[in-house]
């Protein structure tokens, strides 16, 4: 399992924790989530809670650039994933090192972000987002992990049409993006179904707001009570990436189920 550290470069990301107003505070936090134990650095420019407000590619870039090059500057085997919705932002990333494209999709953007992938030799996480999302609305649907296994079977097809390596692609269902809390729930509960058909899984459920809204017992500062069960239970179900907030306590968390799964 990699835990992959975020950081938000947007003023208005619904986490407050690694979101920054300046890239000084922001490369030294990233300094922090490496030392704490995280194996993968998420910078993202643009927020994606429920009706966000979407931000241009220079909007993106102006934070980002200076970013890239301040952090790289200081680790340059470091492992970085630019987080954006944006084909430009993102071919901008990998030229600059970036080894990872972490990007939220309606099923818009899928075939510009795979032109890019046809010329560099970046992995990619999609994760699904449907439309009602941007308005603050979830989804509605008979039956989310047959609808979310039609959706990324969709992206895996893609792959052989512009002969790409599958084993390139990373597949997250996408917690709390327009998603009621019980479909939530059914996502994470049958999360090795996603493992089993996809082989590389993602969860990003770190700070999400669905836990205090099915869990209404828990305050706001529990929440890395709802964060650390469902990601033990992910990873122990085979999940190779886990995108959190707090690495420091994640990684102490990794280390134990390691050592369960292997002790024999």
């Amino acid at each position: 399992m990699k835990i992959i550290g975020i950081i938000n470069l947007s003023e208005d990301s619904f986490s407050s924790t690694g979101r920054f107003s300046s890239i000084e505070d922001a490369v030294a936090y990233s300094q922090k989530l490496i030392s704490d134990g995280c194996d993968i650095i998420d910078i993202g420019a643009e927020s994606t809670k429920a009706k966000f407000k979407e931000r241009s590619d220079d909007e993106q870039l102006s934070k980002i650039i200076p970013f890239i090059k301040s952090l790289k500057k200081q680790n340059k085997s470091l492992e970085l994933s630019i987080d954006t919705r944006s084909p430009s932002v993102a071919r901008y990333a990998v030229e600059k090192g970036c080894t990872l494209i972490n990007t939220v999709t309606t099923g818009d953007n899928i075939d510009e972000m795979l032109e890019i992938m046809t010329k560099h030799k970046s992995d990619i996480i999609f994760t699904h987002m449907p439309v009602e999302h941007m308005k603050g609305k979830n989804m509605s649907c008979d039956n989310i992990i047959d609808f979310l296994m039609r959706f990324f079977s969709d992206i895996k097809d893609k792959f052989s049409q512009y002969e790409l390596d599958e084993n390139k692609l990373i597949i997250d269902p996408g917690i709390s993006f327009g998603k009621s809390g019980d479909d939530n729930l059914l996502i994470i509960r049958e999360i090795d179904k996603f493992v089993s058909e996809f082989k590389r899984v993602c969860i990003g459920a770190s700070h999400k707001k669905f836990s205090s809204k099915v869990f209404k017992n828990l305050s706001s500062v529990n929440h890395n009570i709802v964060d650390l069960t469902i990601n033990s239970y992910v990873t122990y179900k085979g999940v190779e990436f886990i995108r959190v907030h707090d690495v420091d306590i994640m990684s102490d968390v990794s280390g134990v189920i390691k050592a369960l799964i292997n002790s024999r």
